[in-house]
């Protein structure tokens, strides 16, 4: 799919960036007159559900309509490398909740329960003193009672669309009371949307021919007719955006929110969710402080869902647990402040299983320029994978122990290259790489990995 650059987003959005400049901000994206001993920010973190990285306007797709989230773009910044920590629902979200990587959550096969005393996100901000609220899917799954306010704020669209399904939706009136009235606390509420979790609406508003499919996915009528109703369920989403971020400006609380909107991983289409594939775990993540991040910015440093925590925390005033003793994750509120401009040389993630579905155990490491993936096994168990990299044996299909992608010249990881020799040397750190970070993440359990 297309992908807008760094300058014609900028070119886009380079009246709001010149209005900014009028404020004084600096070039990284400081107020420089920004004053000190204000009360802690309210916090909004907005997670959309199996939402793919590429699919918004201001991530350079002409077709999908994200007119809400491609504002916020223009009103904050805009992360083009930000990964999950896990292609599925709960071991991602505990990552986001924890800053910790699948693993030592405990959490790492989906719909798992966490290990007893871990730390999560509400525990750390009510030591802040602020408000946690979780609105909508939970995800999270704790041995002891889970520290946030449950807001119920679900509803149910359509039950008969799809026989043994029911659509959930985000009822965005039940944030109403809670937006209107604050309290004397900072606020951290998220919100976690169902969409554009499947089942997707029957009927697309979305035309399938106009469709551009990325090299992966196989140009039949078929996959565009499912595309176009994914895409219809993304403007669902956006809308909800929309009406969160209208509801701010109402009672006077944008101003001083930091908002946060991204993913939990990417779509469920081959090559997306269940996958270490970049269609997978790259998610799209926008931040906006208002006079502290600059309107219309991008920032191209690797970062890890691990990492929002500790940047929230010192973004609220707080300071982060260390990295890695207590937690993964570390601090980019320096990249939000325009002082740095990398910040990761190398992410990782993880994939174990979804129940008794896709048993495909894996691990990967990716930098700027090339992806590893290490299979732990090579038979898929209990569901369908992308095929990609496989070959048909004996009519199964079989996986190779080692799959490795140049980015520079193969972005849509078609091609495996761990098997060239002229590859050995990236092939053999990245390897290393991952052996060391499976000690340290104390993943040392069965080859299947569940």
């Amino acid at each position: 799919m297309s992908k807008l650059t760094r300058r014609d987003f900028l070119k886009e959005v380079g009246a709001g960036v010149a209005g900014a400049s009028l404020l004084g901000l600096a070039p990284g994206g400081v107020l420089l007159a920004a004053s000190e001993g204000k009360p802690p920010p309210n916090i909004v973190l907005f997670l959309g559900d199996d939402h793919g990285w590429a699919d918004a306007g201001c991530y350079g797709d002409k077709i999908v309509q994200t007119p809400a989230i491609d504002r916020l773009a223009r009103q904050g910044m805009r992360f083009t490398h930000a990964f999950a920590a896990s292609p599925t629902c709960v071991p991602s979200r505990s990552s986001i909740y924890t800053g910790l990587m699948p693993f030592r959550h405990g959490a790492h096969p989906n719909h798992s329960t966490m290990r007893r005393g871990v730390k999560t996100l509400p525990r750390y901000f009510q030591e802040l003193g602020y408000r946690c609220v979780l609105a909508n899917k939970m995800d999270i799954y704790t041995p002891e009672k889970s520290p946030f306010e449950i807001l119920r704020a679900r509803k149910i669209v359509n039950p008969q669309e799809k026989a043994g399904w029911m659509r959930w939706g985000l009822d965005t009136k039940a944030l109403e009371p809670l937006l209107g009235k604050p309290g004397d606390k900072p606020l951290l509420l998220v919100i976690a949307s169902n969409e554009p979790h499947v089942p997707w609406p029957q009927t697309p508003a979305v035309d399938p021919a106009r469709i551009v499919l990325p090299p992966y996915l196989e140009d039949t009528p078929k996959m565009r007719q499912q595309v176009a109703r994914y895409y219809t369920d993304v403007a669902t989403l956006d809308r909800e955006v929309a009406d969160v971020l209208a509801m701010l400006d109402k009672h006077g609380l944008s101003d001083r929110t930091i908002f946060v909107y991204s993913s939990d991983q990417g779509p469920q289409l081959p090559h997306g969710k269940w996958e270490l594939y970049d269609a997978g775990i790259r998610v799209p993540m926008i931040v906006r402080w208002p006079e502290k991040v600059m309107p219309g910015s991008t920032c191209d440093a690797l970062v890890s869902h691990v990492d929002l925590l500790p940047t929230l925390m010192e973004a609220a005033g707080g300071e982060a647990p260390p990295a890695p003793r207590t937690i993964d994750g570390m601090s980019y509120l320096p990249l939000l402040r325009g002082k740095a401009g990398e910040h990761r040389s190398e992410i990782f993630a993880t994939h174990t299983a979804d129940n008794k579905l896709s048993i495909f155990p894996m691990r990967c490491c990716r930098t700027r320029t090339h992806k590893y993936i290490r299979n732990l096994v090579t038979q898929n168990k209990g569901f369908f994978r992308d095929r990609t990299a496989a070959r048909e044996v004996g009519g199964k299909w079989v996986w190779p122990e080692e799959e490795l992608y140049d980015l520079r010249t193969d972005p849509s990881e078609m091609k495996n290259i761990a098997g060239d020799p002229a590859q050995t040397k990236v092939l053999e750190d990245l390897r290393k790489k991952v052996v060391q970070w499976r000690q340290q993440q104390g993943d040392t359990e069965s080859p299947s990995g569940v």
